[in-house]
């Protein structure tokens, strides 16, 4: 399996800058038994009122059952999970996604469509203008709680074998004294050309029927 984290995130902090916030929770981060929530459309993070951005946070945020390899030219669908992993409740988190792929031969940047199942019909993952670019947010969740969204991602069928596909995540928790917090997260995995003959297999993610 190629799935992997990446160094450094540079689109997404180019998007966040520090300061001092709020404590994670040890027990949290190492998962809860609460039940899994939803990811709802929309949520405008400019109802926060940030005044001060923090990109330290440690939101535990990850892409669950990406096929191993993605092939070009199909959708491949996998979840979406952010986890609250500080001390107290949250009223809301607010979730962001990149999807995109490149050639490693030569870095040139390969054509990708990301979508995420709204609960009604598949719709892009890259947000809009009220939504300040983030595609959903969460409800309120208990520490060790997490919430999901079904996902998927098409890379362009021209996609060599040497291609490599990228995410990066971003959830955002505001305190409602204007400061906001950010986790920062990628990955990378393996895309496989259209006519190469490989074909993926789901790695195992959350229980559940997938979107239609």
């Amino acid at each position: 399996m190629r799935l992997r984290r990446k160094v450094t995130v540079t689109a997404l902090s180019a998007a966040v800058v520090s300061a001092a916030a709020l404590v994670p929770s040890p027990a949290a981060a190492a998962g809860g038994s609460h039940p899994v929530a939803e990811i709802r459309p929309g949520g405008d993070i400019g109802e926060e009122d940030c005044t001060e951005w923090d990109s330290d946070g440690l939101l535990l945020i990850d892409l669950v059952g990406i096929p191993d390899p993605v092939v070009a030219g199909e959708w491949a669908e996998f979840t979406y999970r952010i986890t609250n992993t500080y001390e107290e409740p949250v009223d809301e988190l607010y979730t962001f996604v990149a999807l995109g792929a490149y050639d490693t031969n030569d870095g040139a940047d390969i054509e990708t469509a990301g979508q995420w199942w709204d609960g009604e019909a598949w719709v892009g993952t890259e947000g809009d203008e009220g939504t300040g670019g983030y595609f959903g947010h969460t409800g309120p969740l208990l520490p060790g709680q997490s919430a999901e969204a079904r996902m998927r991602v098409r890379v362009d069928k021209a996609a060599p074998e040497r291609a490599l596909g990228t995410a990066g995540m971003m959830g955002t928790h505001g305190n409602g004294g204007g400061l906001c917090q950010s986790t920062v997260d990628d990955l990378e995995f393996d895309v496989a050309a259209a006519d190469s003959g490989r074909r993926g297999q789901a790695l195992p993610g959350p229980a559940g029927a997938a979107a239609p």
